[in-house]
């Protein structure tokens, strides 16, 4: 979220974009802003949020970007069923998941548990990683050209890429042992920053990140896909929300240390710690003990790339998740070109502007660890009353007329968005079988990449013409209307209660 500000030789601000965002968030997502000059510390990276595309640069005439939701980030994933849809068309209803296997792995609290802290280590370790990347890449980019299109090439390399390449990614885990897939995707991920820490030419620079985007787009949906199979279906939202405030880490650090690290090692060492960041989160998953799979069915249904799509057309609640969450999607971008104008609105500069984000990303924290407590039996309601939650506090925002409330509008909708995302993922990985799990993971992060792509289309216009409150009523508006398409969730009792 954010917009920008340019001197005659300012650099750029730059975001990265979280369904992803994936704080774990739907709308959020991990941000650089590359702010003063080129040869100012770059530091600068870390202090703020910018987001926008090329299109909304004119804002503030300075160069804009939004990068993609990273692969390990914001998720915003929901198959839920509703208590009052019998589904007769659902041609799956036999195969999901109703009640989750029990899995090997899940014989005692104790070993389950230490395989989740494993798994969300990992995740830590690559998205921090990953994040100060990020904002080395887009440093470097934008110092060797100083040029708005060529950092939003670098973006879109990155965005457009999983958009296109995360449905695709999502078979591997789903035909191959997903543990085999999360270490192939980790170290290829690593080859790839060792080779950025030797390219010098933007173009060389680009073409690398799209290699990387390509080779971590397996990694997420494989790692949410094999959850179920390391715990007791009772901890499955624990398991979640400490996967997904692990994630909210790695995105709070890795920008603050991109920063700090460029300034004091420069690019090429940053791309290096990546690199073996990746190897560590190789190594972490290795050590998990238990199975990353069940049973694997022949069913004519789950067979090929497009599978995942298959089951949620053929599945009445996740059709009607999938309209609910485009609908979201589309909404929010708006919001994230709308932050820094509302921050210079009301006077209160870029420290004001950055802590417009944090509140948010501190919510998803907190949402996050309280999902944990979660069960089958209360993921509808949390996703039903949640989404109600941020469209209130969306909307709380184009009213309100100082920072301060404004604050704890954000940090209410970070709470409730990070509660939705642990409580979609949860319903999600109890209703789509194993045999097609990762696909339809990955099937519904496309569709909803995909809008969230789209919001970018309009929401520099809808800023310059309306103001940035007017984006946040937007949002809310959009939100209230997902809220409403969700709303029977919260008579859903458990898996079962949708058969």
């Amino acid at each position: 979220m954010g917009g920008k500000e340019r001197a005659p030789h300012a650099a750029a601000m730059a975001e990265k974009a979280t369904v992803k965002p994936r704080a774990n968030s739907r709308c959020r997502t991990t941000v650089a802003l590359i702010s003063g000059r080129i040869d100012q510390s770059p530091s600068a990276l870390s202090r703020t949020r910018a987001g926008a595309l090329v299109d909304s640069c004119r804002h503030d005439h300075v160069p804009v970007g939004t990068s993609r939701p990273s692969p390990r980030s914001t998720r915003a994933r929901a198959v839920l069923g509703l208590g009052s849809e019998a589904r007769p068309a659902d041609t799956h209803t036999s195969r999901s998941s109703a009640s989750l296997p029990e899995s090997p792995m899940a014989a005692t609290s104790t070993s389950h548990r230490t395989a989740v802290r494993r798994v969300t280590a990992a995740q830590i370790v690559s998205i921090a990683g990953t994040q100060a990347a990020e904002i080395a890449l887009l440093y470097a980019v934008y110092q060797r050209t100083g040029s708005a299109a060529w950092v939003s090439a670098a973006l879109l390399c990155s965005f457009g890429t999983l958009a296109v390449a995360t449905p695709l990614a999502g078979s591997l885990g789903d035909k191959f042992d997903r543990r085999v897939v999360m270490v192939a995707s980790d170290l290829a991920g690593a080859a790839c920053f060792a080779a950025l820490s030797l390219a010098r030419s933007p173009s060389s620079l680009l073409a690398l990140a799209f290699v990387a985007a390509l080779t971590s787009s397996p990694f997420n949906a494989a790692a949410d896909a094999a959850v179920p199979n390391l715990v007791l279906a009772s901890d499955l939202a624990w398991a979640n929300g400490t996967i997904s405030f692990g994630r909210s880490i790695g995105f709070v650090v890795g920008p603050a240390a991109g920063g700090l690290l460029v300034a004091a090692l420069g690019v090429p060492a940053v791309f290096l710690i990546n690199a073996g960041s990746f190897v560590v989160s190789a190594g972490l998953v290795l050590t998990v003990r238990g199975s990353f799979a069940g049973a694997r069915s022949e069913d004519e249904h789950h067979r090929g790339l497009r599978a995942g799509f298959r089951f949620i057309a053929g599945d009445a609640t996740l059709r009607r998740m999938t309209l609910a969450f485009a609908v979201f999607t589309l909404a929010v971008g708006s919001v994230l070109v709308a932050e820094l104008p509302l921050a210079r609105s009301l006077g209160v500069g870029s420290i004001g502007y950055g802590l417009i984000a944090t509140a948010f990303g501190a919510g998803a924290l907190g949402g996050s660890l309280w999902a944990r407590r979660l069960s089958a039996t209360t993921e509808g309601p949390a996703i039903a009353y949640g989404s109600v939650t941020t469209a209130v506090g969306f909307g709380a925002v184009s009213l309100l007329p100082s920072i301060g409330p404004i604050y704890g509008a954000m940090l209410a909708s970070g709470a409730s968005d990070g509660v939705v995302d642990v409580a979609a993922l949860g319903v999600l990985q109890r209703r789509a079988p194993d045999a097609v799990r990762s696909r339809v993971l990955s099937a519904f992060d496309g569709a909803v990449l995909g809008t969230f792509a789209l919001s970018f289309l309009f929401a520099g216009a809808v800023v310059d013409a309306l103001g940035p409150k007017a984006a946040y009523a937007i949002a809310g508006a959009g939100c209230a209307i997902c809220a409403t398409i969700l709303w029977p969730l919260r008579h859903r009792q458990g898996p079962e209660a949708s058969r």
